[in-house]
């Protein structure tokens, strides 16, 4: 009897979670003026740019810098921009918990209190979590996430497309691969033990889960 109802919890808890996983991925906010924009790379890129390039239009820039990350140049970017503002173009931050690191410790090096990041409304949560984890003692940043183009993407409905849903799945993965690293090897000394024992393998078993949960 214990066996069957925790087995209709379990089941009931599955299926919530699976309807309800785009609401939980998704926390874009609406945009509001901050001292900094950033575009993160990777995803689809060109709609992350055109996505910055509005919000400077719309004037949600207060200061003078955009950054861009996981890129080596973005073309023909400076000519959207007026000669005033200081594009920085960031190529060397491997993955997005490195990315949020870097926002971070410029933000606190610049005196900067607030910023934007530009990127798909799925990748928000992973950001926003990053985010925390890497809290810097200082509760006086302020992180939003304004979502870039991403037209198969749902929140209430993502499992009803096949893009939409890959997003969501591999998101999950790899909110529960780097929290592991960054929130519990980090800070218990034995990341570089990781890095040198574990990281291939592990890294290698994400991503046949990735692949595995893409085909569904």
């Amino acid at each position: 009897m214990k066996l069957l109802t925790f087995l209709i919890i379990f089941i009931s808890f599955f299926i919530y979670a699976f309807f309800n996983l785009g609401r939980f991925l998704d926390v874009t906010v609406s945009p509001t003026k901050v001292a900094l924009i950033v575009c993160l790379g990777g995803g689809d890129h060109q709609k992350r740019v055109e996505k910055t390039i509005e919000l400077y239009k719309n004037g949600y820039l207060k200061s003078d810098t955009i950054i861009f990350t996981g890129v080596k140049e973005v073309k023909n970017i400076n000519n959207k921009f007026d000669k005033n503002v200081n594009i920085i173009i960031n190529s060397n931050l491997k993955n997005t918990m490195e990315e949020i690191k870097y926002i971070k410790n410029y933000m606190l090096k610049q005196n900067l209190s607030s910023a934007l990041i530009v990127t798909e409304a799925p990748h928000s949560k992973r950001i926003i979590l990053f985010s925390k984890i890497i809290s810097n003692n200082n509760k006086k940043l302020s992180i939003n996430v304004v979502a870039s183009e991403f037209k198969k993407w749902d929140s209430k409905s993502y499992y009803k497309n096949k893009e939409a849903r890959q997003y969501a799945f591999s998101e999950v993965i790899k909110i529960v691969y780097y929290s592991f690293v960054y929130g519990l090897l980090e800070k218990m000394g034995l990341i570089d033990k990781y890095n040198q024992y574990f990281y291939e393998n592990i890294k290698e078993s994400k991503e046949k889960i990735i692949k595995l949960l893409t085909r569904l």
